[in-house]
């Protein structure tokens, strides 16, 4: 049952920082621009928007989900699938929000790919 959890762990991850990307792209929205009141405006609308709150949402079911992993399995079991998921929302970056794939980025990923199979085999 645990390993269900995890699951649930990737997907709900997956999907509040994927589609978080994609609204906060859509919305053409940067806390870089204009003065401080509209930034505060800009930011409460996007804390309102229901896009955002579908994340927020999503989030908190990522982490209900990892509270049930570990009270189902090992900590060290958990932790080296949950240390995977950026390797996931790497590939759903590149296909689903056409982000860039450089040298430097399949080296970090090959990095991480390797220290999650040395974590769950030794």
């Amino acid at each position: 049952m645990g390993y269900i959890y995890i699951i649930g762990i990737f997907v709900f991850s997956a999907y509040a920082q994927v589609v978080g990307k994609w609204r906060i792209n859509d919305l053409g929205w940067s806390l870089a621009e204009g003065g401080l009141w509209s930034k505060a405006w800009s930011y409460l609308g996007l804390l309102f928007d229901p896009v955002m709150l579908t994340c927020v949402a999503s989030t908190t079911a990522a982490s209900f989900c990892w509270n049930m992993a570990v009270s189902k399995m090992n900590l060290t079991t958990v932790l080296p699938f949950s240390a995977s998921i950026p390797v996931f929302v790497f590939f759903l970056g590149i296909f689903a929000l056409g982000e860039t794939f450089t040298p430097g980025k399949l080296i970090g990923l090959l990095l991480a790919i390797a220290g999650v199979i040395v974590a769950i085999k030794f």
